[in-house]
C-alpha cells in the first residue's frame, strides 16, 4: 500500500529567530553543526548558522568548483554563507567545517530559473530499531511524497523563505529475517513533464554499525615544522609530516663516521598543544633506518627546555608504533634522540611519517552504560529510558540491540588469547618455512576505507594489531593483499587499508600465560567462522549459509583453511567439521613424523594456514601459508579427497602433504641442491602409508615414462642398474633429475628401520640428528649428500655404505643443478673415501639385506626373512611373466654377466628380447638368487 503526502508552499507570515547561549569552554574539543542543510532561492542572498564549538581556530572551505557562486566566511561563533544569482539550473555544493582534527559537512543547495526538486539525501541506510528517519526539500514548485508502507509520514518544517519543506518520518520496526529496501518517491504536481526524485530507504534485519560518524577519532595535531642532525638530500625532515606515507625522511647515507649516531629529530608545533601519545610509522619499502633506541623529550610552555619523557625500543622491526606518554600540557616541541637504527654498518634512521595526538574522550561516558569500554555487555539494571538518553547515536543503536538480546557479539565481541611467533619456531627446529601469523581469525570483513571501530579491553601494556586480508587478487596471491593496523586500549576508531577478512595478531614470549584481550568490532560486516573446537556440523550450515565475504575461515586444531565460500557449498556440502578434521588429521601425522609433538617437548603451538591463490602456479608453500590454485578447491574442499573416503584411491592428500612437507625441509643438511622437490616427498609418502593409501613410488605407472611398471621400477633402472650418481638420476635426457627415482633410497631406509627393524620412530630420530648437524661455513651441496650417509649410519649404529653405494651417493659428480637456482654438486673420490672410512672405522655392522630393493609391498619379507619360493614363468618377446613365486623382493635380469634390468613386479618388460644369454633371478631378502626358468 502507498500512502500520498500533499505539500503546498505558502509565504511564511513569521520568523523566530533562536539565539544559542555561549556555553562554557568545555576540556575536550567539539565541534556541532545543528543545521547541515542550507538552501537559497535563486537570487542572491546570505544566511548565519551557529557552529558550536571551543575550538577557536576552525575554519570553513569552498569546493573549487563553487568558487564562482559560493563564499563562505567565519563571523565569530557563526557560519555566514554568500550565494550569487543563479540564472541557470540548480546547483548544489558541500562545505567543509574543520578544526583541531574534527570535520563537518554542510549541504549548500541554490535552486535555478527552471522548476527543480533537490533533496539533501538519496540513499538511507537505517537499523532494524531505527523509529525515524528525516530530509529535507529545497523546491520553487508544489510536490507530493509516495511513501512505502511501512514508514508514515510524522511532520514537517517549513524552510525560510518559502524554499521547501523539512520532512520527518517514523519507520516500523523491521520483524523480517532479512534487510528491506523501499523507495520514497518525491514528485512535483501540476507541471506537464512532473519532476521525480527519488529517496532509496535500506533497513536492516539486525545490527550492522553501518555509521560509525558520531564516534570521533582521535585529534591529530599539526607540526609546524622540524629539524634534524642528519638527513640525506631528498629524504629531508618535512617528508616525515608531509602527510603521505609513500615519501620518508632518511638520515645520511654515509654512516661510516664514529659520531654518526646519536641523531636528532625535533617537531614544533605553531601553538602550544596537549599531547597524548605519539604515532610512529616506518617505511613501506624497505628497512634501512627502522628505528631501534630512542631516548624522547618535550619541551612546553611551563619548562621550555626540554626534559626526558622516557627511552623507548622500536626494535627495528618496522612496525608500526604508538608510544604513549602521561598527559602533557601545553607541549611546544618534541626531540627524539636517536640512538640506534635498523641497516648495513652501523644502520639509519628514517621515518614516513610522525604524528602526535591528543585523546578525543567525547561528550558520552560509555562506562555510564557499559561494563567496561569495551562496550561489550550492559550494566544490569539500565532502563530503557536510560538507553534512549545516550546522546551518541552510535552508543545508543548498540545499547539498544543489548537491551533487546538482539545485539550479534558471537563474532563481534570476543576474548582474543595470545600466540607465540612462528619464526621462534622455524629456526628453533630449523624449518624453511613459518607456521602461520593468523590465529586468531575475527569473523568480521571490512571494504576498503571503510570507518572502522574497535573497542579494546585493557591489554596490560601488550602489543596487537590486525591484518586485513583481501584473497581476491586476480592472477596473484591475496596474502600479501593487506593492511595492518595497530589496536589501542580504549576505542579505535581508523579508515581501512584494505577491504577483506579481519585476523587479531597478539604475539607474545609468554603466550601460554599471557592474559586473554576483549575485543568489540563494532562495526564491519560479520562474516563468521567455524571453529571445530566450539562449533557443531548444525552450526556449520547456519555459519557457511550466513556469510557475507567471498571466503571463509575454517579452523581445528592444528590446521586453519580459507577458501571461497561457493567452493565449500559445491564441495564440502554439510561436512565442513570432517573437512577441517581431515587437515587436522594431516597436520597431526605430519607433526608426529618429524617429531614436533607435545608429548616430546617440541610442539609446534601456531597452525598451519590453507588458503586459496589465482596465480599460475598450482600450488606452493612459502612463509606463514601454503597457497593452492582455484582450480584445485574441487579436491582441497573435499572431505573424502582429503581423506575421509573408504576407497583409499580416491584419496588426494599428495599435494597439501607435499607443500606441509616444505615447510619442514631442513636445508642444507636434508635439503642439498636437487632435493627440494625430493625430500620434501618424505612427507607425502608418510601420510599415505599411515592412511593406508597406496603409494605413489609403488601405484603409479610409468609406462609413459619409459615402459616401466611404477616408480620403484624406473629408479631400480635409471639408478641402479645404469650406476649412476644419485645427483644424476634422471630420464634418458639427462636434462633434469627424476625426483621420485631420487626419493626411492629415502623412503626405503625408513620403511626398513620404522617396520623391518621395529623402530617405529626412526624419522622422528632422523629429524632430530639432521636438525643437530653443525652447518659448513661455506656450502658445499655434494659433501651435504655424502654426510648424509654417515649421519644415518650413527643414528642406527649400521653400517650403510653397500646401500648408498647402490644408490650413487658416493659416485663422483660435478654438475651444475638447477633447483630453484643454480648451484654445482661436487662429489669428490678423495672425500666419498673420508667418509666411508669413517663409518668403517666405527665398528658397526654391515647391512647385508639387499635393501635397495625394499618397497611398500615387500617389506615383510625382510621382517620374515621369508626365502623365495619357486614358481613358473612364461615369456613373450621382451615380456616376462612369472606365478607362484613367493617372497621375490625383486627381479634381476642380467646378460653375459652384466646386470640389465630390474622389477618388483611379477610381470615386467626388459625392453628387449629374452634371449638364451639372458638369465633372470628372484631375489630374496637377504640377496640369494633363484634363477627363473622357463
Amino acid at each position: 500500500m502507498k500512502k500520498i503526502v500533499s505539500i503546498s508552499l505558502f509565504f511564511l507570515i513569521s520568523a523566530t529567530i533562536w539565539l544559542a547561549c555561549k556555553k562554557e569552554v568545555e576540556e575536550e574539543p567539539f565541534l556541532t553543526i545543528e543545521e547541515k542543510t542550507i538552501s537559497f532561492k535563486k537570487e542572491a542572498s546570505s544566511k548565519a548558522i551557529l557552529i558550536k564549538t571551543n575550538i577557536d581556530g576552525w575554519m570553513v572551505k569552498v569546493p573549487s568548483d563553487a568558487n564562482s557562486w559560493l563564499t563562505a566566511t567565519k563571523e565569530g561563533q557563526n557560519l555566514k554563507v554568500n550565494v550569487k544569482t543563479n540564472t541557470s539550473g540548480a546547483r548544489e555544493a558541500i562545505l567543509k567545517v574543520e578544526g583541531k582534527g574534527l570535520v563537518r559537512e554542510v549541504k549548500v543547495y541554490q535552486l535555478g530559473d527552471k522548476p527543480e526538486i533537490l533533496v539533501d539525501i538519496q540513499n538511507i541506510k537505517i537499523e532494524k530499531i531505527t523509529e525515524k528517519i528525516e530530509f529535507t526539500v529545497t523546491t520553487n514548485v508544489e510536490y507530493e511524497i509516495e511513501l512505502p508502507n511501512w514508514i508514515t509520514h510524522d511532520s514537517k518544517k517549513q524552510l525560510e523563505e518559502n524554499k521547501g519543506y523539512k520532512h520527518w518520518f517514523n519507520v516500523a520496526k523491521n520483524t523480517e529475517e532479512s534487510p528491506r529496501t523501499a523507495t520514497i518517491k518525491v514528485q512535483s504536481k501540476g507541471l506537464s513533464t512532473p519532476i521525480i526524485k527519488r529517496v532509496y530507504v535500506t533497513q536492516s534485519a539486525g545490527y550492522e554499525g553501518s555509521d560509525a560518524s558520531s564516534i570521533e577519532g582521535d585529534i591529530k595535531l599539526k607540526i609546524h615544522r622540524g629539524t634534524t642532525s642528519s638527513y640525506q638530500s631528498g629524504g629531508e625532515i618535512d617528508k616525515s609530516f608531509d602527510g603521505d606515507m609513500t615519501t620518508i625522511y632518511h638520515s645520511n647515507w654515509s654512516n661510516g663516521g664514529a659520531n654518526y649516531f646519536p641523531i636528532t629529530i625535533e617537531y614544533f608545533f605553531e601553538t602550544p598543544q596537549d599531547v597524548d601519545y605519539m604515532m610512529y610509522y616506518p617505511r613501506k619499502e624497505g628497512s634501512n633506518g627502522h628505528f631501534k633506541q630512542v631516548e624522547i623529550q618535550v619541551a612546553t610552555e611551563a619548562n621550555p627546555s626540554y626534559v626526558k619523557l622516557k627511552d623507548f625500543d622500536f626494535k627495528g622491526n618496522g612496525k608500526v608504533t604508538r608510544v604513549e606518554f602521561s598527559p602533557i600540557t601545553k607541549a611546544k616541541s618534541f626531540k627524539l634522540i636517536i640512538k640506534s637504527g635498523y641497516g648495513n654498518g652501523q644502520g639509519f634512521a628514517a621515518v614516513a611519517e610522525m604524528e602526535f595526538y591528543k585523546k578525543n574522550t567525547g561528550s558520552f561516558d560509555p562506562t555510564s552504560i557499559f561494563t567496561d569500554i569495551t562496550c561489550s555487555e550492559l550494566k544490569p539494571n539500565v532502563t530503557d529510558e536510560q538507553i534512549q538518553n545516550i546522546s551518541n547515536p552510535f552508543y545508543k543503536s548498540i545499547a539498544q540491540y543489548m537491551k533487546l538480546g538482539q545485539y550479534p557479539s558471537e563474532f563481534r565481541i570476543q576474548n582474543y588469547r595470545a600466540w607465540p611467533n612462528p619464526d621462534v619456531y622455524r629456526e628453533r627446529y630449523r624449518m624453511q618455512y613459518s607456521y602461520s601469523n593468523l590465529d586468531n581469525p575475527t569473523g568480521i570483513a571490512v571494504q576498503e576505507g571503510e570507518e572502522l571501530v574497535v573497542f579494546v579491553g585493557p591489554t596490560n601494556g601488550r602489543q596487537i594489531q590486525i591484518k586485513i586480508q583481501n584473497l581476491d587478487l586476480p592472477g596473484g596471491d591475496g596474502f600479501g593483499n593487506a593492511s595492518y593496523h595497530p589496536l589501542y586500549e580504549g576505542v579505535n576508531k581508523f579508515k581501512t587499508g584494505k577491504g577483506g577478512l579481519i585476523y587479531l595478531q597478539y604475539q607474545t614470549e609468554d603466550y601460554q600465560v599471557a592474559p586473554q584481550i576483549k575485543v568489540h568490532f563494532a562495526t564491519g560486516k560479520v562474516n563468521g567462522y567455524f571453529d571445530k573446537t566450539k562449533h557443531n556440523d548444525a552450526d556449520w550450515n547456519r555459519l557457511i549459509n550466513a556469510a557475507t565475504n567471498k571466503y571463509f575461515d575454517v579452523i581445528g586444531e592444528k590446521s586453519h583453511i580459507c577458501f571461497p565460500v561457493d567452493s565449500y557449498k559445491a564441495h564440502t556440502g554439510s561436512r565442513g567439521r570432517e573437512l577441517i578434521e581431515q587437515f587436522d588429521k594431516l597436520m597431526v601425522q605430519t607433526h608426529k613424523f618429524a617429531g614436533l609433538t607435545k608429548e616430546r617437548g617440541k610442539e609446534l603451538p601456531n597452525r598451519s594456514y590453507f588458503q586459496v591463490m589465482y596465480n599460475e602456479y598450482h600450488m606452493y608453500c612459502t612463509a606463514n601459508r601454503t597457497s593452492y590454485n582455484v582450480t584445485t578447491m574441487s579436491t582441497l574442499c573435499s572431505p573424502d579427497k582429503m581423506g575421509a573416503a573408504s576407497d583409499k584411491t580416491k584419496i588426494d592428500v599428495w599435494g597439501p602433504a607435499h607443500e606441509i612437507g616444505h615447510a619442514h625441509q631442513v636445508a642444507p643438511v636434508f635439503m642439498w641442491k636437487g632435493m627440494t622437490e625430493c625430500t620434501v616427498n618424505m612427507n607425502s609418502m608418510n601420510i599415505q602409508t599411515a592412511w593406508g593409501i597406496p603409494t605413489r613410488l609403488e601405484r603409479e605407472s610409468m609406462q609413459g615414462e619409459g615402459g616401466y611398471n611404477n616408480r620403484y621400477e624406473k629408479a631400480y633402472n635409471l639408478g641402479i642398474v645404469l650406476k649412476r650418481a644419485h645427483a644424476d638420476i634422471a630420464n634418458n635426457n639427462h636434462n633434469k633429475a627424476d625426483v621420485f627415482c631420487q626419493l626411492v633410497p629415502f623412503w626405503q631406509l625408513n620403511l626398513y628401520f620404522s617396520k623391518v627393524k621395529d623402530d617405529p620412530e626412526f624419522s622422528v630420530k632422523l629429524y632430530d640428528k639432521i636438525r643437530a648437524v653443525q652447518q659448513k661455513s661455506t656450502i658445499n651441496d655434494g659433501e651435504y649428500q655424502v654426510d648424509f650417509t654417515k649421519t644415518v649410519s650413527d643414528l642406527t649404529q649400521t653400517n650403510l655404505i653397500p646401500f648408498f653405494e647402490k644408490w650413487g651417493f658416493y659416485t663422483p659428480i660435478d654438475k651444475e643443478v638447477d633447483d630453484y637456482g643454480t648451484r654445482r654438486v661436487v662429489v669428490t673420490s678423495n672425500y666419498a673415501n673420508d667418509i666411508k672410512q669413517q663409518i668403517s672405522g666405527a665398528g658397526y655392522t654391515t647391512l647385508t639385506d639387499r635393501i635397495e630393493y625394499i618397497c611398500d609391498t615387500n617389506w615383510m619379507y625382510f621382517k620374515n626373512k621369508a626365502s623365495v619360493v619357486k614358481g613358473s614363468a612364461s615369456k613373450n618377446g621382451s615380456q616376462i611373466t612369472t606365478s607362484g613365486y613367493q617372497n621375490v623382493v625383486a627381479y634381476e635380469v642380467y646378460k653375459a654377466n652384466e646386470l640389465i634390468f630390474v622389477s618388483n613386479k611379477n610381470s615386467f618388460n626388459i625392453k628387449q628380447n629374452v634371449t638364451n644369454d639372458i638369465v633372470i633371478y628372484a631375489i630374496a631378502y637377504n640377496g640369494e638368487r633363484t634363477q627363473v626358468t622357463f
